[in-house]
């Protein structure tokens, strides 16, 4: 009679390969499930802050208690003159900036809220830009609480840059803003409502174009990948031996 039996003896070759993809496949699965966490943990916070009225003034709520992506009023006056271009901002595949400029709340004259105004694209010379200048007197506006636009990693701009009237940036750093302005601004920015009339075309949406659910379903993927990688793995370097 002959009895089997199998033994598992990797080559060198398959075991680095499968000790260096192993654990990068689990880090790939994990890192989805994170951005998952973030994603509900964020529209959890989204919605919470559609649920406030918006008719309470931002001039009257505490810092601690501004709920992100809520609809907020703030009375007040802007910076006529001064304003930060954003740049590298695209809408629809055309270059542009995003406009931000002062915002000076009423009932104290250091403190005011930076205001994206919308997206506006670069022209045909970058070396003329566009006059953003408010000649409209506005005493009242209303908008959205949100972060500015990211560009990803920069190396920063210089407070030379920011001290212009108006400046072209790539980061939008508040606490620099802070600086050359002499301002209490607040942590958050007001995406203007495009009714005002000194809004551009509006380029901001809730950040939901890709939910949570999707990073949900690549970290089964790779985790998938992961568990069909070691089966395979011990499959191929597992040999049956007659005895």
């Amino acid at each position: 009679m002959r009895v089997g039996s199998y033994r598992f003896r990797p080559g060198l070759y398959p075991l680095i390969a499968f000790t260096l993809m192993l654990p990068l496949l689990l880090s790939l699965a994990l890192w989805q499930k994170h951005r998952a966490d973030e994603k509900e943990s964020r529209y959890r916070r989204m919605e919470q802050g559609r649920l406030m009225s918006g008719d309470e003034s931002l001039n009257r709520i505490p810092v601690a208690k501004l709920v992100p992506y809520s609809h907020v009023v703030a009375k007040g006056h802007f910076d006529s003159q001064r304003s930060w271009l954003q740049d590298n901002q695209l809408f629809h595949g055309v270059p542009g900036y995003h406009v931000y400029s002062l915002f000076l709340l009423d009932g104290d004259t250091h403190r005011g809220v930076l205001v994206n105004r919308g997206w506006i694209p670069v022209g045909d010379d970058r070396r003329l830009l566009p006059d953003v200048s408010i000649a409209t007197p506005v005493d009242e506006i209303s908008g959205y609480l949100g972060r500015p636009a990211s560009v990803g990693m920069t190396l920063g701009d210089s407070r030379a840059e920011y001290q212009r009237l108006t400046a072209v940036v790539l980061d939008l750093n508040l606490d620099r803003i802070r600086e050359v302005t002499g301002m209490d601004l607040l942590p958050w920015v007001i995406y203007l409502d495009a009714s005002n009339p000194v809004a551009y075309r509006s380029a901001w949406r809730p950040p939901r174009q890709m939910g949570p659910e999707r990073h949900r379903g690549y970290a089964i993927q790779w985790l998938a990948m992961a568990i069909a990688l070691t089966i395979i793995f011990i499959a191929v370097n597992t040999k049956r031996i007659d005895e």
